[in-house]
């Protein structure tokens, strides 16, 4: 019952030691197996993403007429390493909360538009 409680010590190892000798190290020790274990990179915040995200959209309706799926395109295309769910969840927040809205003018071109709610913060 305490060996499961109990910390490899493979993992402590890994954890002391820089990422360069840590593969051949290892290997030594393994007698041939090779780990890799992936260090988790310095990302933004959530909240840090989803304001760039949010003055991308705010930008790119400004500037150009998009409609919804071209816009989420150009945002895809800006922030490659945010997934698409993301950016489709919050360009359909900014929807609902009509900070931007379908143009009602043209049937046929439906595209954003400054909404009731229109703020840069």
């Amino acid at each position: 019952m305490n060996d499961l409680l109990k910390i490899p010590q493979i993992l402590i190892d890994a954890a002391n030691t820089p990422n360069k000798k840590l593969s051949k190290e290892l290997e030594k020790k393994n007698g041939g197996w090779n780990l890799n274990f992936l260090s988790v990179p310095s990302s933004k915040k959530r909240r840090d993403v989803h304001t760039d995200i949010r003055f991308g959209v705010y930008e790119l309706i400004e500037t150009e007429q998009l409609k919804k799926k071209p816009l989420i395109k150009r945002l895809r295309e800006k922030f490659p390493e945010i997934g698409s769910g993301v950016i489709c969840r919050i360009v359909n927040k900014l929807l609902d909360q009509r900070v931007i809205e379908k143009d009602t003018k043209f049937k046929t071109k439906p595209i954003l538009v400054k909404g009731r709610y229109w703020r840069k913060i």
